[in-house]
């Protein structure tokens, strides 16, 4: 079965899309009427809700040194006001730490210590501020130093504490020339920045799942020998290297094996 991209559209509908086909039955139509259905073949749809951008900051976020021995403890960072009416998608990066840029998805361990301890950053927002919020725990006889972490954040037009409806319908069907691209009466506008994957000069990665990964058999004999996590996103890796013997001494984990799936994106 041979697939290509095939573009339809449906004027009394009010919908344009560009989704794959077999060649032996080209006026297959079901992801035009119902993309969610037929996702997986879907290229474009007016009918989707793309995450339009509408708004980028950039700062530094210092934050103290934080002692041995203190038990998890989570602090609230407010980085900006983001000037709407309800609590925003975001996504964003930090471009200080590693071998380059590190997606600000889900928790990020941004300082190891090797028993597993560590200070963790996650970015968010609420009704009135986007936020980095830090969580760490520390070990016993070890803390962790001070740090300045460099971040950008982009800030989209969706709301988190609300639906997203699509634009009212105005304007043509279907426009295309040299530099400009609209698609299902408004519900799509090329000259909005959007969320693209990036085959190179990424901005930022969108994990698919889960980005990190505990233990998965910690009742297993010998469990106390495995690393208790592992936290690896775009190349990025951080996890719990060493087990804490006391008086018997230290000695090395075995490490997990895990890579959380993620798109890179650009935007534009």
């Amino acid at each position: 079965m041979a697939m290509r991209p095939k573009l339809m559209a449906d004027g009394a509908a009010g919908k344009v899309a560009v989704f794959m086909v077999d060649e032996e039955n080209p006026h297959d139509r079901d992801p035009l009427d119902d993309p969610e259905t037929h996702l997986s073949r879907v290229l474009f749809h007016s009918d989707l809700l793309y995450p339009i951008i509408i708004g980028k900051q950039s700062g530094t976020l210092n934050l103290p040194a934080r002692g041995a021995n203190q038990d998890v403890s989570v602090v609230a960072h407010n980085i900006f006001a983001n000037g709407l009416d309800g609590q925003p998608l975001v996504f964003g990066r930090i471009t200080n730490l590693g071998d380059g840029t590190v997606p600000l998805a889900g928790s990020v361990p941004v300082q190891t210590i090797p028993f597993g301890e560590a200070r963790w950053l996650s970015l968010g927002a609420d009704a009135t501020n986007v936020k980095i919020t830090e969580m760490w725990h520390t070990h016993r006889n070890l803390g962790l130093s001070a740090i300045s972490i460099d971040w950008e954040v982009w800030i989209t037009n969706l709301f988190l504490d609300r639906d997203n409806p699509l634009p009212a319908a105005s304007g043509e069907l279907l426009y295309i020339d040299g530099t400009s691209f609209r698609a299902g009466r408004g519900k799509f506008d090329a000259a909005n920045r959007y969320l693209r994957t990036a085959a190179t000069n990424e901005e930022f990665f969108v994990v698919k799942g889960r980005s990190i990964e505990i233990n998965p058999d910690p009742l297993a004999p010998n469990s106390h020998l495995v690393s208790m996590w592992r936290y690896s996103v775009g190349g990025y890796v951080q996890q719990e290297t060493t087990i804490d013997g006391g008086n018997l001494g230290d000695d090395q984990l075995t490490l997990l094996d895990f890579d959380a799936d993620v798109v890179a994106v650009r935007t534009e």
